[in-house]
């Protein structure tokens, strides 16, 4: 079942939404429902997610570097500049 709702949205907010539906080709709503999918996820949602969280624990142990430092070889001063904004 759907449910259809009427929401008003500030001219920024909007803007944001045409931009992206415009970039990913995805209709306005179907972005507000996945908004709301991301931020607000159901029971089922939770319980895959932490079943995916289970399946993958200590996936790394076997590695001598750790998952910063791998990180770092990958991408350089990425930790630094994330610092600078938190």
């Amino acid at each position: 079942m759907s449910h259809r709702t009427q929401i008003t949205l500030t001219d920024d907010q909007y803007e944001r939404l045409l931009t992206e539906s415009e970039r990913t080709g995805l209709s306005i709503a179907e972005l507000v429902r996945r908004s709301i999918d991301d931020l607000y996820p159901s029971r089922r949602s939770h319980s895959e997610f932490v079943a995916a969280l289970n399946a993958t624990f200590g996936i790394w142990s076997d590695r001598e570097e750790t998952a910063e430092e791998y990180v770092d070889r990958l991408r350089p001063g990425l930790g630094e500049r994330l610092a600078k904004v938190s």
